[in-house]
């Protein structure tokens, strides 16, 4: 039986997928390709026990098909480090993950959650407080010891995600979850023009000024 779509809105972690049966649903992907069975699709598989929607559920399933190679991840813009689509790697699949974050008070956040929690306390995530933009983004990963291969990249800066991502180069991800703006569609070519120092309103009716 697949996860339900409701895993994702409304519902607290206690009712989500536990350690233990993200194993099992590991298991029972993988079994499926062995067989050569049917698989699920993305809608199928979505669940949230950290990520904002049911990014959880999918990388769960990708990593399951693709497999690993070092369970590394860099997140950049990953906000408390708690709802971010590193969280669940790392907390309940043992991953090494390097959260970026331009927030003090975020940082300082996810700092204390993995420091005090039983699967992380010994071995948190690497955090990083900084700004981040096209000249820098290179050296805030590279001197955090990220260089190379990762199995996943995330990137959701909120206007500058095409601009960072072109630029960060020291990186070779397996799986890249990059954000876009879901109110033009994935066919129109827009994007935000390059400012070092953008900030999104989003409480703005259009924080955004595209250009092609």
């Amino acid at each position: 039986m697949w996860p339900r779509r409701g895993y994702r809105a409304g519902l607290t972690n206690e009712r989500e997928p536990s350690q233990a049966t993200q194993v099992l649903l590991r298991m029972h992907y993988q079994g499926l390709t062995r067989s050569r069975s049917a698989l699920p699709s993305f809608a199928d598989v979505e669940f949230r026990r950290y990520s904002q929607n049911g990014e959880d559920g999918i990388l769960l399933y990708l990593f399951s098909l693709l497999g690993t190679t070092n369970r590394r991840v860099v997140e950049i813009c990953a906000g408390d480090g708690i709802e971010c689509n590193a969280a669940n790697l790392i907390v309940n699949h043992n991953w090494d993950g390097l959260l970026v974050d331009g927030s003090s008070a975020q940082i300082a956040k996810a700092n204390a959650f993995y420091r005090s929690h039983p699967h992380t306390m010994l071995a948190p995530p690497t955090l990083a407080f900084t700004w981040i933009d096209a000249e820098s983004v290179n050296s805030v990963v590279s001197s955090r010891g990220f260089a190379g291969v990762v199995d996943l990249l995330s990137v959701d800066l909120d206007g500058m995600d095409y601009w960072i991502w072109r630029a960060l180069d020291c990186v070779t991800p397996r799986v890249v979850v990059a954000e876009f703006n879901a109110v033009l569609g994935p066919e129109r070519r827009l994007t935000q023009p390059y400012d070092p120092k953008f900030s999104a309103d989003l409480t703005l009716p259009t924080p955004y000024k595209c250009g092609a």
